[in-house]
């Protein structure tokens, strides 16, 4: 009888723990059981006996699931990609290119503010052309090696500053205010270099931010240099027609000197022959034939 009840005993120790997995495995698999509703792990405290089983297979569950988030999200922003070239290509200006980019990239990233420097050919300056949450005629144009963003500009490389002090920036929500956490200088590398140069701040730092960033920069950088083609064609277009219409005017004027000239010759009393430099006629007037 003995041997029974701890066979029993036994039998319950086992078969208990083991029909609780199932059960759980069933909720997290979303079939309801009982009128119990679906979960997303294992509990673990429940059973001494399957804490260890459960716990190795919520960390291999959240692994799955971080991957697979991730894998959304860089999916996901291919997707994004190919949108924001679309804006960015209807931009005629620094200044439109600038909000096109930074109301869709914020939005994208989950920044809270953001400015954005274009290079300045003929200075080397990068000078401020737009700004989100801030006004852009306050930031201050740098060259390269000056402050954290010429640091930037001159490397190449993203530069994250953060914990930042208190008085250092505030961003503004209407009625409240807050320190934002994090700030990403963001270089945009083209053919010739750094070309731009983007200033991020986040009151909470996003996840994939570096998966973004390498399907958003690729695409700024290529739809940046598109609209610095456009503009130095314009720019040379508009030279060669001022070009052209100094030299019609030169050609006006040559004409008008050329009839006032012809108008003193062929009105003179006296005969007049004028030879070029190979002592060949040009002109003569009536008066030279009767001589």
């Amino acid at each position: 009888a003995v041997l029974i009840v701890l066979l029993l005993a036994s039998l319950r120790i086992v078969f208990r723990p083991l029909a609780e997995l199932r059960d759980a495995l069933m909720q997290l698999s979303g079939q309801e059981r009982g009128g119990q509703a679906a979960i997303t792990e294992l509990p673990e405290g429940q059973s001494r006996e399957l804490a260890g089983v459960a716990h190795s297979f919520n960390l291999v569950l959240r692994k799955i699931r971080e991957e697979g988030q991730q894998q959304e999200a860089i999916l996901s922003g291919k997707a994004k990609a190919g949108e924001l070239s679309q804006r960015l290509q209807h931009a005629n200006d620094y200044e439109e290119f600038g909000r096109q980019l930074l109301g869709y990239l914020t939005s994208w990233l989950g920044a809270d503010i953001g400015v954005f420097f274009v290079k300045d050919e003929a200075t080397s300056e990068f000078r401020c052309v737009a700004g989100y949450g801030v006004d852009p005629a306050g930031c201050r144009a740098f060259k390269p090696g000056e402050g954290l963003a010429g640091e930037a500009a001159a490397s190449g490389q993203v530069v994250t500053c953060r914990d930042l002090p208190d008085d250092s920036l505030r961003i503004h929500y209407g009625l409240v205010s807050a320190n934002p956490r994090t700030v990403s200088i963001v270089p945009v590398s083209g053919s010739r270099g750094v070309i731009a140069v983007l200033e991020l701040a986040y009151l909470h730092e996003p996840r994939y931010r570096e998966e973004i960033r390498s399907e958003s920069i690729p695409v700024i950088a290529f739809s940046l240099e598109l609209l610095m083609g456009k503009r130095a064609t314009l720019t040379l277009l508009g030279e060669t027609q001022l070009q052209a219409a100094k030299l019609a005017e030169q050609q006006e004027e040559l004409k008008a000197t050329e009839a006032w000239f012809r108008g003193i010759v062929e009105n003179a009393p006296d005969g007049i022959v004028v030879t070029d430099a190979r002592r060949s006629n040009i002109l003569a007037n009536p008066q030279n034939e009767g001589m």
